[in-house]
């Protein structure tokens, strides 16, 4: 989409918290446990929002170590300015375990997926491979190591983390678009799933508002945006934006308990208004190739703020 990095969906019917091996076993073991009493859209939701932490949590971090790359060295490991230091950050553990506890815990989940499971464990084995070297290489030119070997070291790494970086863009690719396809089913099976046993609820509306704003953004996809191609998906998004404002306007008072549900309710205002601005502007023919731009950042923070919440069970 336009080059623009979006973060994934993910709304956890099951509440996983911390990171390492110890914590991913309680919480797969919390897992299993649960499924047992699950419908199959939950279960579906509960095993993807596993692999949506996952990309959450790295993609940035990976694509920004590779800019940087592309950026400040040469793809033998010298670099483009030799008066000055390359640019690079640290990949935490944080970056790489919740994509571990992904591969180990999403094939013991049900429903059963191959397909995905196996471009998780492809993107981890190329996120691991990345990160590894990438550290390293953030060590190295962190303490100047350079001005007493030469950049032999760079020039041994840079290459492997090149190496790891376009295994790791390509399996992304196809993850990005298998989980892609599965998130959008998981959401209309939870829709239907919601109505069906407590009726259209904030969460209800709550994804309707997330699966919208989605599909808006696929209109914009691509360098020349097709305005006839956006009413329609514009229609949904403001027709779905009213119902949820009519709902948290009758019912602030349960809204209100909701934890952090205000945060996502600015952040849903935020991307509807600079959605409208940018209809506005393809409608008359007055936008720039930047004008999606607000659209995206918006959306992220929709995504990342529909993270945070945690809606009451039941």
């Amino acid at each position: 989409m336009n080059g623009k990095a979006l973060v994934v969906l993910v709304l956890p019917l099951l509440t996983q918290t911390g990171c390492g091996k110890v914590a991913a076993a309680i919480a797969g073991m919390a897992a299993t446990t649960a499924q047992a009493s699950m419908s199959d859209s939950e279960k579906l939701a509960s095993k993807l929002s596993l692999y949506a932490q996952c990309t959450n949590a790295s993609r940035r971090s990976a694509f920004d170590v590779l800019h940087r790359y592309h950026d400040d060295l040469n793809a033998d490991g010298t670099p483009k300015d030799a008066n000055s230091k390359p640019s690079s950050i640290e990949m935490g553990d944080y970056v790489v375990d919740s994509c571990t506890a992904a591969v180990e815990q999403g094939p013991g989940q049900e429903p059963s997926l191959p397909e995905l499971e196996k471009a998780q464990a492809d993107y981890t084995a190329a996120l691991t491979d990345l990160a590894k070297v990438s550290n390293e290489l953030h060590k190295y030119y962190d303490q100047e190591d350079f001005k007493d070997d030469g950049w032999a070291k760079s020039k041994q790494l840079v290459p492997k983390a090149l190496e790891a970086g376009e295994r790791f863009v390509a399996a992304n690719a196809i993850l990005d678009e298998l989980l892609d396809a599965k998130e959008d089913e998981a959401n209309e099976a939870m829709l239907s799933h919601l109505e069906e046993t407590v009726g259209k609820n904030a969460e209800y509306h709550t994804r309707v508002v997330l699966g919208r704003a989605k599909k808006f953004l696929v209109c914009l996809e691509g360098d020349t945006i097709d305005v006839a191609a956006c009413e329609d998906p514009f229609k949904a998004l403001e027709k779905a934006h009213g119902e949820f404002d009519t709902y948290t306007t009758d019912n602030k008072a349960s809204v209100d308990q909701i934890t952090l549900f205000s945060w996502f309710e600015d952040s849903e205002e935020e991307y509807y208004v600079e959605s409208k601005k940018l209809m506005r502007a393809l409608r008359d023919g007055s936008a720039p190739p930047e004008a999606v731009d607000p659209v995206f950042e918006a959306y992220n923070d929709l995504i990342d703020n529909s993270n945070r919440v945690h809606f009451p069970a039941g």
